[in-house]
């Protein structure tokens, strides 16, 4: 669900071409998850690697979508 949350804010937030929300989505996951990501090297990486997923699915279905509706 709060995965599922996250990329509709980055959505709107390319739509809008306002980067300042995901950089605020991503400090503030991050500081979250600060405790996890330095006690545990495993999960840094796991982190690291969901989070650019994350991104890379959203900014390609920007482009989708910006292609489809021509915004």
């Amino acid at each position: 669900m709060i995965r599922n949350l996250e990329r509709i804010m980055i959505l709107l937030s390319f739509v809008s071409d306002n980067l300042i929300p995901v950089v605020a989505i991503l400090s503030i996951k991050a500081f979250v998850r600060y405790k996890l990501i330095v006690e545990d090297a495993s999960f840094s990486e796991y982190f690291v690697i969901g989070t650019m997923l994350s991104l890379v699915i959203t900014f390609v279905l920007h482009l989708m979508l910006s292609t489809l509706l021509v915004i």
